[in-house]
């Protein structure tokens, strides 16, 4: 069959038709795009896309329908853009009626960065996770930068840590975060600081999900603790708690391209997920019913690792993704990854600048569009298939079962180093762009490193949460401890053989806006090439 680009556009519409959220989800990506772009732009972005509209009324039913839905989503995306950015002005703008140094209420977020300035003073930079003034204003969208000044602790002065609630007198000012968005910058100095709460002391869920962070801490590393940076390692996989890694280690990882095995996100949560549908299902739950008692032990999970935003998506898809069978339906990968993009985006339109939630859905993206057609492209390409038929003639034969077994084996290894291989280059080929994009760096060696990385972080996340469900008998929580370590040392071995070879990672200018487009055009291209030549060609989108 010869693919062309006009059977390209002939499969697209017919495909996004099956899957009418997907084109809802384009669109709402399409519209907050357009609705945080500078005001003289957004019009003509809006203009184009009625032109579209407009055009593809004329045509066929199916384009018409795409183009429909797409429409909506973008509406409602440019919307949402909107709202969140006047809800900012809003909330600057009543922080600045206020008279100057008025007196704030803040909890300071993590982490508190530390600046030496003239003579004995000390500069404090972070963030404020809440802020709200005496006259009742308060801020809940916008971020808060706060510069606190103070004399060097070594002389008197009090070092703020993150979790605390101070009383704090200052002055807001208008600024913009790293993304352009509207912010807010508190310059406040400590004399009037007054500590309300410690971080022990304060009874947030946050807190609360830190009190039980720390327990899981104890418990992942338990008969390991003498191990060197292999328990900080387990604990930034297990539990998100990055800032552990030892600076040497994260730049093997980075240098490697797998620094994201340690990001909380679908590997980890799918895994939990997959924990405890085997746990429901041995007591004999129905799977109809799983959802009820999965569902608020994974939420418990993504609470405790923090809540990042790569951790929230994979919560959700999750979640979304097992609540299939209480309304009869079959769960279908692409359609709840793009219902979960467009809940995500539409409640907190502002992480569309996130890199970390972007690297994440795109990733995701990547594994379920790709990860089937590859793997059965490959398999034909390789012609596995002579292994099964090698091994049925040797049933027929009547061969020694020693031999048949020692087949067997090999056809696993060989399925399994293909299945990891197209894993592999899903992820790699969807996250190159942005990662040129966000860090400057090119890592050709992330693909032969993720062969070992990928089956041993799932290794590490089964036996860590093992460890952590069985703390109570110190016996069996070691072992699984110690199988925890073990994998996690041949990611490190791994990760620093990859880095070490020649051209293996490099510095590359960072990527501007249209050459990731420009690639992830390309990969749908590719993507639906691999549709139409893969043994598979119906069936790889039925994830």
């Amino acid at each position: 069959m010869r693919f062309t680009a006009f059977n390209l556009s002939a499969m697209l519409p017919d495909t996004v038709s099956r899957r009418p959220l997907v084109a809802v989800a384009a669109g709402v990506l399409l519209g907050l795009a357009c609705g945080y772009e500078p005001p003289d732009l957004s019009p003509w972005l809006l203009a184009a896309s009625m032109l579209v509209w407009l055009v593809a009324e004329f045509r066929k039913t199916t384009l018409r329908l795409v183009v429909r839905l797409c429409f909506c989503g973008m509406l409602a995306g440019f919307a949402s853009a909107d709202i969140d950015l006047r809800l900012r002005a809003s909330e600057f703008n009543r922080l600045h009626s206020v008279q100057k140094n008025e007196t704030f209420v803040c909890r300071i977020g993590n982490p508190v960065k530390v600046r030496r300035t003239r003579g004995l003073g000390v500069r404090y930079l972070f963030n404020a996770e809440t802020l709200s003034a005496e006259s009742g204003a308060a801020v809940k969208r916008s971020q808060v930068s706060v510069q606190w000044f103070d004399s060097h602790p070594a002389y008197g002065g009090h070092r703020p840590k993150p979790g605390e609630v101070w009383s704090v007198k200052g002055t807001v000012h208008r600024a913009e975060d790293r993304h352009g968005l509207p912010a807010i910058r508190l310059n406040t100095r400590w004399e009037g600081a007054k500590r309300l709460q410690t971080a022990v002391e304060a009874t947030t869920w946050k807190n609360r999900a830190d009190r039980l962070r720390a327990d899981a801490v104890r418990r992942v590393t338990a008969g390991i603790e003498d191990w060197g940076s292999i328990p900080n390692l387990i604990q930034a996989m297990l539990l998100g708690e990055r800032n552990e890694i030892p600076p040497a280690m994260r730049k093997v990882f980075a240098n490697s391209g797998t620094i994201h095995v340690f990001a909380i996100s679908g590997l980890h949560i799918g895994m939990m997920a997959l924990i405890l549908v085997s746990a429901v299902t041995v007591f004999g739950v129905q799977r109809r019913y799983q959802f009820f008692f999965v569902a608020p032990v994974l939420i418990l999970y993504t609470a405790v690792t923090g809540a990042r935003p790569s951790a929230v998506r994979a919560c959700a898809m999750a979640l979304m993704f097992l609540s299939a069978p209480l309304f009869c339906r079959r769960p279908d990968g692409i359609s709840v990854l793009s219902a979960t993009v467009i809940a995500v985006y539409l409640w907190h339109p502002s992480l569309l600048f996130d890199a970390g939630c972007r690297l994440s859905f795109v990733v995701m993206g990547g594994l379920l569009l790709f990860t089937s057609p590859i793997y059965g492209w490959l398999v034909r390409v390789l012609r596995l298939g002579w292994l099964d038929r090698h091994i049925n003639l040797l049933k027929a034969a009547n061969a020694p079962k020693s031999v048949r077994r020692v087949w067997r084996r090999v056809r696993a290894v060989a399925y399994f180093v293909v299945g990891t291989f197209s894993v592999s280059l899903s992820a790699w080929l969807a996250s190159i762009p942005l990662t040129a994009a966000y860090f400057g760096r090119f890592a050709p060696c992330g693909l032969l490193a993720n062969l070992a990385i990928a089956p041993c972080s799932v290794g590490v996340v089964c036996n860590g949460c093992l460890g952590m469900a069985f703390a109570k008998i110190k016996s069996i929580a070691t072992v699984f401890n110690h199988a925890a370590g073990f994998f996690t040392w041949i990611m490190i071995k791994a990760s620093a053989l990859a880095a070490a070879i020649p051209g293996g990672t490099m510095r590359v200018a960072r990527w501007d806006d249209w050459m990731v487009s420009a690639w992830y055009a390309g990969l749908v291209y590719f993507g639906f090439w691999l549709r139409a030549h893969s043994p598979q060609s119906e069936e790889w989108l039925e994830l």
